[in-house]
């Protein structure tokens, strides 16, 4: 295999693998995008207004890994708040500590979640990031739509906003939802007090993390051989 072809590779390796339990995210920085006010009723609590946004986390690896990650993410917590930057990214400190895990129930309000209602939230998060990363337009009717369908489904709560365009497109997401096979990486607070539990595009995995650098290395190689094979041939 070409060099260049192993280093494709290992990116779309990295695309495709599960994220590490063992991984730590430390963010240090937040803000939620293409927001939205949307009113949240029905059974049980965390009925209200509140924002529906998806959000942009920055920050370092912790535990096996070590770098940098600035990723999109969607809430699956109504439970729990955290403080971010309005359509900007605000720092935080002390930074905000996450693991990554596997969503197993609604966090604080809800019940345990079945096979469908994940495949559900997963396929419509992992829409919403293709959305954003391709710079689609009316992301502000999108985007809160999005959100809104995940808590719905999550929770079993009627969302809507004031804005006519939010609310078809709510129902829309909500229609195609079990037809979606998207997949989106979970993390969970280990702050105390908690904070909320997101979907993020993508979190890599130490092997992964080790494949990417290893590809950076192979290429670094090739370029110093053909500098050496024009030198030897210019001498």
């Amino acid at each position: 295999m070409k060099l260049g072809s192993l280093f494709a590779a290992a990116i779309a390796f990295s695309v495709a693998m599960p994220a590490d339990a063992a991984t730590t995210l430390n963010v240090t920085k937040g803000g939620y995008f293409n927001n939205a006010n949307v009113t949240i009723t029905g059974p049980g609590p965390g009925n209200g207004s509140t924002i529906a946004a998806n959000f942009q986390i920055q920050g370092t690896f912790g535990g096996d890994l070590s770098g940098s990650f600035d990723l999109l993410a969607f809430c699956v917590d109504l439970a729990h708040t955290i403080g971010l930057g309005n359509n900007t990214l605000a720092t935080l400190s002390p930074a905000l500590n996450y693991r990554v895990g596997t969503l197993t129930s609604a966090p604080g309000l809800g019940g345990t979640l079945s096979a469908s209602q994940l495949q559900q939230m997963e396929g419509l998060a992992a829409l919403g990031f293709s959305l954003i990363k391709s710079g689609a337009p009316n992301l502000g009717v999108e985007i809160p739509a999005i959100q809104s369908a995940i808590w719905s489904i999550e929770y079993g709560k009627t969302i809507t906003s004031g804005n006519p365009a939010i609310n078809a497109a709510i129902a829309n997401y909500i229609s195609i939802a079990p037809t979606l096979t998207g997949r989106a990486t979970y993390i969970f607070s280990t702050d105390t007090p908690e904070r909320q539990g997101l979907f993020v595009s993508f979190v890599p995995e130490p092997g992964t993390w080790a494949m990417l650098i290893a590809g950076f290395g192979l290429l670094g190689v090739a370029a110093r051989r053909r500098r050496e094979q024009v030198a030897v041939a210019a001498a």
